[in-house]
């Protein structure tokens, strides 16, 4: 499962996908308006930080984190 993200996020352009504390971030990755509208749609609860080009997400499993990359892939479908 961890490989597959990975593979996905290579796809989406992020380097990075780190599950610590009770939250997964993804980045750097640039989102523009209508990616975060579409991102919204499929994970209401993620939260795009445009200063540090992250798009992070509170999550206590890791099946939470790898979620929020198939959320991110989706939402770069549909934008």
């Amino acid at each position: 499962a961890i490989q597959e993200a990975k593979l996905k996020l290579a796809r989406l352009g992020a380097d990075y996908l780190i599950f610590r504390g009770g939250r997964a971030t993804v980045g750097p990755l640039v989102l523009g308006s209508s990616e975060l509208r579409a991102l919204r749609d499929v994970s209401d609860t993620a939260v795009y930080t445009s200063a540090k080009r992250e798009v992070s997400r509170r999550t206590e499993a890791l099946t939470g984190a790898i979620d929020l990359v198939d959320a991110l892939v989706t939402a770069r479908r549909a934008a």
